[in-house]
């Protein structure tokens, strides 16, 4: 099935980034731009028409270069929206592909940290106190990702009614100029969702533990600098893995403390609905499937279970 127009691809991306722009988020203008200009426009910018084939062939040879299934995925995503938006502008004549991905297979390793690990890594911040050690605490105890905690500001934390309040992320962006030239900015943007926007309670203990750097710092300050200018998250994540080395603990990724706080809240038999509502997650199911697995001796439990029921 060809689809053929009178303006190139390249052309009818450009116009639908435009209409995107003034309703999406500047990050997520910047990842649609990031996969036009590295996958998209290299492979039919300067096509006026696109066959279910020419698609496949781009998947395929992007398979073979060795990027990930999720990746090409989120290549073939931008690309239906942009010839959408054609077929909706009478630009171009679309109906749907069938284009052919290796199968996904299901991940259940949550990378976390273990109770123990836990609190050698607790201990470890309490024995080398510092603004940073300080925002590794609070992403254990709350599960921000690193972009909300590099935006943290003292204001937005109310230490009278124990709650960090998250509001903005930070983040480091591709910008692409009119050229086509790309550099990075730091982008303090809105959260990643609508439900991203939320009241987290916090013990009263770590709280105590704020208290004197807030008092230090002030209001307008951020929490992981002490200053009115943030640590970028590639900087700070820098630190973590410094710190995790110092610590004696295994190299895992930053969002194993995020991880972990959804555990540990699995494992206190909290209602899934509120640890959604604390990870600040749009969706219940995203915290099911991320987090929610049954250990062997909780399936042992059922089994033991089902057999009693049977005799």
């Amino acid at each position: 099935m060809a689809m053929s127009q009178h303006e190139t691809i390249s052309r009818i991306a450009s116009m639908w980034k435009a209409e995107k722009s003034l309703y999406v988020k500047l990050s997520t203008l910047a990842a649609y731009n990031f996969i036009l200009e590295s996958h998209l426009l290299p492979a039919f910018g300067k096509k006026t028409s696109i066959t279910e084939n020419d698609v496949q062939e781009m998947v395929n040879a992007k398979l073979a270069d060795g990027l990930s299934g999720k990746s090409v995925h989120d290549i073939l995503v931008v690309l239906k929206m942009i010839l959408v938006f054609a077929d909706r502008n009478g630009l171009m004549d679309y109906r749907p592909m069938q284009i052919r991905l290796p199968t996904r297979q299901k991940n259940t390793a949550v990378p976390t940290f273990s109770l123990e690990q836990q609190r050698i890594l607790s201990n470890h911040l309490k024995e080398h106190p510092s603004s940073k050690s300080l925002g590794l605490q609070i992403c254990l105890f709350s599960g921000l990702r690193i972009g909300e905690i590099c935006a943290l500001r003292w204001d937005n934390v109310d230490t009278d009614e124990c709650i960090i309040r998250i509001r903005q992320t930070l983040q480091r962006i591709y910008v692409y100029d009119d050229s086509g030239s790309k550099h990075t900015e730091l982008v303090m943007d809105a959260p990643k969702s609508p439900d991203s926007i939320r009241d987290i309670p916090v013990p009263a203990e770590l709280i105590q533990q704020l208290i004197p750097y807030k008092n230090m710092a002030g209001d307008e300050a951020f929490v992981l600098s002490g200053k009115k200018v943030p640590i970028e998250p590639r900087v700070y994540r820098t630190f973590y893995k410094r710190l995790l080395r110092r610590a004696g603990l295994p190299n895992i990724r930053f969002h194993a403390l995020r991880h972990s706080f959804a555990t540990r809240c699995i494992d206190g038999n909290c209602d899934y609905k509120t640890v959604s509502a604390l990870l600040g997650h749009s969706n219940i199911s995203t915290t099911l499937n991320l987090y929610v697995h049954p250990s062997i001796d909780q399936k042992r439990k059922v089994v033991e279970s089902m057999s009693a029921v049977l005799k």
